[in-house]
Protein backbone atom coordinates (compact mmCIF):
# COMPACT_ATOMS: atom_id res chain seq x y z
CA UNK A 1 0.00 0.00 0.00
CA UNK A 2 1.26 3.47 -0.84
CA UNK A 3 2.24 5.59 2.11
CA UNK A 4 1.56 9.30 1.71
CA UNK A 5 2.59 10.23 5.26
CA UNK A 6 6.13 11.67 4.95
CA UNK A 7 7.03 10.81 8.55
CA UNK A 8 5.87 7.19 8.28
CA UNK A 9 7.52 6.78 4.87
CA UNK A 10 10.88 7.99 6.21
CA UNK A 11 10.67 5.59 9.14
CA UNK A 12 9.69 2.77 6.79
CA UNK A 13 12.77 3.28 4.60
CA UNK A 14 15.03 3.05 7.67
CA UNK A 15 13.18 0.00 8.98
CA UNK A 16 13.39 -1.81 5.63
CA UNK A 17 17.10 -1.04 5.34
CA UNK A 18 17.66 -2.45 8.82
CA UNK A 19 15.73 -5.58 7.88
CA UNK A 20 17.78 -5.99 4.72
CA UNK A 21 20.98 -6.37 6.72
CA UNK A 22 20.00 -9.82 8.03
CA UNK A 23 19.25 -11.38 4.65
CA UNK A 24 22.15 -9.64 2.91
CA UNK A 25 24.67 -10.90 5.46
CA UNK A 26 23.22 -14.41 5.13
CA UNK A 27 24.08 -14.29 1.42
CA UNK A 28 27.76 -13.61 2.12
CA UNK A 29 29.72 -16.72 1.19
CA UNK A 30 32.95 -15.64 2.87
CA UNK A 31 33.45 -17.14 6.31
CA UNK A 32 36.30 -14.68 6.85
CA UNK A 33 34.02 -11.69 6.27
CA UNK A 34 31.39 -13.03 8.65
CA UNK A 35 34.00 -13.68 11.32
CA UNK A 36 35.37 -10.16 10.96
CA UNK A 37 31.88 -8.72 11.19
CA UNK A 38 31.24 -10.70 14.38
CA UNK A 39 34.50 -9.48 15.91
CA UNK A 40 33.51 -5.88 15.29
CA UNK A 41 29.98 -6.47 16.56
CA UNK A 42 31.47 -7.94 19.75
CA UNK A 43 33.87 -5.00 20.14
CA UNK A 44 31.03 -2.46 20.03
CA UNK A 45 28.24 -4.56 21.55
CA UNK A 46 27.40 -1.85 24.10
CA UNK A 47 26.59 0.54 21.24
CA UNK A 48 24.38 -1.80 19.21
CA UNK A 49 20.60 -1.47 19.37
CA UNK A 50 18.52 -4.45 20.33
CA UNK A 51 17.42 -6.54 17.36
CA UNK A 52 13.78 -5.69 18.02
CA UNK A 53 14.33 -1.93 17.72
CA UNK A 54 11.43 -0.33 15.87
CA UNK A 55 11.64 2.78 13.74
CA UNK A 56 7.87 3.05 13.37
CA UNK A 57 7.26 4.57 16.78
CA UNK A 58 5.80 8.06 16.85
CA UNK A 59 8.67 9.28 19.02
CA UNK A 60 11.61 11.32 17.80
CA UNK A 61 14.60 9.17 16.86
CA UNK A 62 17.61 10.04 19.02
CA UNK A 63 19.95 7.11 18.44
CA UNK A 64 22.96 9.38 17.99
CA UNK A 65 22.27 11.14 21.29
CA UNK A 66 21.89 7.76 23.00
CA UNK A 67 25.14 6.43 21.45
CA UNK A 68 23.39 3.58 19.64
CA UNK A 69 24.17 2.06 16.24
CA UNK A 70 22.02 0.10 13.79
CA UNK A 71 23.88 -2.60 11.80
CA UNK A 72 23.56 -2.14 8.04
CA UNK A 73 23.80 -4.53 5.07
CA UNK A 74 27.34 -5.35 3.91
CA UNK A 75 28.99 -3.32 1.18
CA UNK A 76 29.99 -4.98 -2.09
CA UNK A 77 33.26 -3.02 -2.23
CA UNK A 78 35.67 -1.91 0.50
CA UNK A 79 34.58 -5.05 2.29
CA UNK A 80 37.16 -4.58 5.04
CA UNK A 81 34.75 -2.03 6.52
CA UNK A 82 31.47 -2.82 8.28
CA UNK A 83 28.72 -0.15 8.03
CA UNK A 84 26.46 1.11 10.81
CA UNK A 85 23.79 3.79 11.05
CA UNK A 86 22.79 6.21 13.77
CA UNK A 87 20.05 8.80 13.49
CA UNK A 88 18.94 12.12 14.94
CA UNK A 89 15.42 12.90 13.73
CA UNK A 90 13.21 15.49 15.40
CA UNK A 91 9.77 15.99 13.92
CA UNK A 92 8.49 19.51 13.40
CA UNK A 93 6.15 20.32 16.28
CA UNK A 94 3.91 22.51 14.16
CA UNK A 95 2.36 21.96 10.76
CA UNK A 96 4.64 23.21 8.02
CA UNK A 97 7.78 22.97 10.16
CA UNK A 98 10.36 20.74 8.47
CA UNK A 99 12.00 17.96 10.54
CA UNK A 100 15.57 18.07 11.73
CA UNK A 101 17.14 15.02 10.08
CA UNK A 102 20.72 13.80 10.55
CA UNK A 103 21.75 10.39 9.25
CA UNK A 104 25.24 9.26 10.26
CA UNK A 105 26.93 6.28 8.61
CA UNK A 106 29.97 4.88 10.39
CA UNK A 107 32.21 2.32 8.64
CA UNK A 108 34.42 0.36 11.02
CA UNK A 109 37.38 -1.93 10.40
CA UNK A 110 40.30 -3.35 12.34
CA UNK A 111 43.91 -2.44 11.57
CA UNK A 112 46.66 -4.07 13.62
CA UNK A 113 44.05 -5.14 16.14
CA UNK A 114 42.73 -1.60 16.64
CA UNK A 115 39.27 -0.40 15.68
CA UNK A 116 39.38 2.30 13.01
CA UNK A 117 36.53 4.16 11.44
CA UNK A 118 35.46 6.73 8.91
CA UNK A 119 32.02 8.01 8.14
CA UNK A 120 29.72 10.48 6.50
CA UNK A 121 26.53 12.23 7.42
CA UNK A 122 23.50 13.27 5.43
CA UNK A 123 21.66 16.23 6.90
CA UNK A 124 18.65 18.43 6.38
CA UNK A 125 19.18 22.20 6.04
CA UNK A 126 20.84 23.44 9.22
CA UNK A 127 18.00 25.90 9.88
CA UNK A 128 15.73 22.87 10.46
CA UNK A 129 17.81 21.96 13.50
CA UNK A 130 18.25 25.41 15.02
CA UNK A 131 16.35 26.20 18.19
CA UNK A 132 16.87 29.95 17.88
CA UNK A 133 13.87 31.18 15.92
CA UNK A 134 15.59 34.51 15.28
CA UNK A 135 18.16 32.83 13.03
CA UNK A 136 15.57 31.63 10.51
CA UNK A 137 15.87 34.80 8.43
CA UNK A 138 19.56 34.19 7.83
CA UNK A 139 20.85 31.71 5.27
CA UNK A 140 23.39 29.34 6.77
CA UNK A 141 26.29 27.85 4.86
CA UNK A 142 24.61 24.42 4.98
CA UNK A 143 20.99 25.43 4.44
CA UNK A 144 20.31 22.63 1.95
CA UNK A 145 20.23 18.85 2.08
CA UNK A 146 23.86 17.81 1.97
CA UNK A 147 26.43 15.14 2.80
CA UNK A 148 29.72 15.63 4.66
CA UNK A 149 32.57 13.53 5.94
CA UNK A 150 32.57 12.98 9.68
CA UNK A 151 35.44 12.29 12.09
CA UNK A 152 33.33 11.29 15.02
CA UNK A 153 29.71 11.41 16.11
CA UNK A 154 28.83 13.53 19.10
CA UNK A 155 32.29 12.97 20.52
CA UNK A 156 32.25 9.17 20.30
CA UNK A 157 35.80 7.97 20.93
CA UNK A 158 35.64 4.18 20.76
CA UNK A 159 37.34 4.08 17.36
CA UNK A 160 40.36 5.73 15.75
CA UNK A 161 40.02 8.11 12.82
CA UNK A 162 42.48 10.50 11.14
CA UNK A 163 42.59 13.75 13.12
CA UNK A 164 43.14 15.72 9.92
CA UNK A 165 39.93 14.50 8.25
CA UNK A 166 37.67 17.51 7.49
CA UNK A 167 34.19 17.36 8.97
CA UNK A 168 32.72 20.76 8.08
CA UNK A 169 33.69 21.34 4.45
CA UNK A 170 33.23 20.18 1.80
CA UNK A 171 29.48 19.70 1.95
CA UNK A 172 27.99 17.95 -1.06
CA UNK A 173 24.48 19.06 -2.11
CA UNK A 174 21.98 16.24 -2.56
CA UNK A 175 18.97 15.73 -4.77
CA UNK A 176 16.70 15.84 -1.73
CA UNK A 177 14.18 18.11 -0.05
CA UNK A 178 12.74 15.74 2.57
CA UNK A 179 13.90 13.09 5.08
CA UNK A 180 12.58 10.31 2.81
CA UNK A 181 14.66 11.66 -0.07
CA UNK A 182 17.65 11.88 2.29
CA UNK A 183 17.31 8.25 3.45
CA UNK A 184 17.18 7.06 -0.16
CA UNK A 185 20.22 9.18 -0.97
CA UNK A 186 21.99 7.35 1.85
CA UNK A 187 21.27 4.01 0.18
CA UNK A 188 22.54 5.31 -3.14
CA UNK A 189 25.66 6.78 -1.55
CA UNK A 190 26.62 3.67 0.40
CA UNK A 191 25.55 0.89 -1.97
CA UNK A 192 25.23 2.30 -5.48
CA UNK A 193 22.54 2.27 -8.15
CA UNK A 194 22.12 -1.52 -8.56
CA UNK A 195 21.35 -2.11 -4.86
CA UNK A 196 19.16 0.99 -4.76
CA UNK A 197 17.05 0.02 -7.79
CA UNK A 198 16.51 -3.47 -6.38
CA UNK A 199 15.49 -1.95 -3.04
CA UNK A 200 13.09 0.33 -4.93
CA UNK A 201 11.55 -2.56 -6.88
CA UNK A 202 11.06 -4.70 -3.77
CA UNK A 203 9.92 -2.05 -1.29
CA UNK A 204 9.03 1.10 -3.21
CA UNK A 205 5.28 0.66 -2.67
CA UNK A 206 5.83 1.60 0.97
CA UNK A 207 7.40 5.00 0.37
CA UNK A 208 7.41 6.06 -3.31
CA UNK A 209 4.36 8.29 -2.92
CA UNK A 210 6.15 10.25 -0.19
CA UNK A 211 9.13 11.10 -2.39
CA UNK A 212 9.36 14.71 -3.47
CA UNK A 213 8.49 15.44 -7.11
CA UNK A 214 12.13 16.38 -7.67
CA UNK A 215 13.37 13.03 -6.40
CA UNK A 216 10.75 11.16 -8.42
CA UNK A 217 12.23 12.84 -11.50
CA UNK A 218 15.67 11.63 -10.48
CA UNK A 219 14.33 8.09 -10.08
CA UNK A 220 12.76 8.12 -13.53
CA UNK A 221 16.04 9.20 -15.06
CA UNK A 222 17.98 6.59 -13.11
CA UNK A 223 15.55 3.77 -13.94
CA UNK A 224 15.45 4.58 -17.66
CA UNK A 225 19.15 3.91 -18.21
Amino acid sequence: MANHDPDRAFRKVLSLLHQEQTSRWEQIGSVKRIQERDRIYAAISRYLVQSEYRFDSQKDITLSDDHLLIPLPPMSKDTHLIPFLTVHYIKGKDKGVDPCCRLYVLMLGRVDGKLNGVGFRIESPERNCQKDEGSESQTGSHDFYHAQLVRNIKGWDFYNTPSWLPDSQPSFPLWAISPTDAALNLILTLYGAEFYLQFLREHGRHFTSAMSDEFKLFNRRLSSR
